[in-house]
């Protein structure tokens, strides 16, 4: 039927049967403006032209394809592209469910990472940066390639998220997140 093809696995090596493009575009509608989902055709109790997709409690928004969980913004990239994202995708704007199509990108890990939100435990309100108690003053450091990279130390917080936010755009590029 040529409904989907067999590949190998990257996480587990064994072969598994990946949803293609075109079975996608068959069961639903992807407005890329709006990062929505629509059935377009009735499966079990889910009716053509409902909202596809539920919330897994981490914040992403997950749809059943053929019996398989699938992350919608991957699914996007894939309906978008015609292929399967090789690398993880990012959201820009850090917002989970927000799956518009140009709020997506490929990114690694590291650059993933780079884009995260400061951490809700941040107590300084500043992404790299932390009161150092033996100095009595401000600390920045940044994590290039795994490795933290000392910014220096500051007498005043606002001198130590300055240098914080010079690196990220000088080390992280576009990925480079400073709140």
């Amino acid at each position: 039927m040529g409904i989907r093809v067999d590949l190998t696995s990257q996480k587990s090596g064994r072969r598994v049967k990946l949803l293609t493009q075109a079975r996608l575009r068959r069961l639903f509608n992807y407005d890329p403006e709006t990062g929505v989902f629509v059935r377009r055709v009735r499966r079990g109790n889910k009716r053509a032209g409902s909202v596809a997709g539920v919330g897994d409690g981490k914040g992403y928004i997950r749809i059943m394809v053929d019996g398989t969980q699938y992350r919608a913004h991957r699914l996007a990239w894939l309906y978008v592209t015609g292929k399967w994202p090789r690398k993880q995708i990012d959201h820009v704007n850090c917002v989970k469910d927000d799956n518009r199509f140009d709020n997506l990108r490929e990114a690694s890990n590291t650059e993933n990472s780079r884009n995260a939100p400061t951490r809700a435990d941040n107590t300084s309100g500043h992404k790299g940066v932390y009161w150092h108690v033996m100095s009595g003053k401000w600390m920045a450091r940044i994590t290039v390639d795994r490795r933290r990279v000392h910014l220096g130390i500051f007498a005043h917080l606002e001198d130590a998220a300055a240098a914080y936010v010079e690196a990220s755009a000088r080390l992280h590029k576009d990925f480079g997140r400073v709140v």
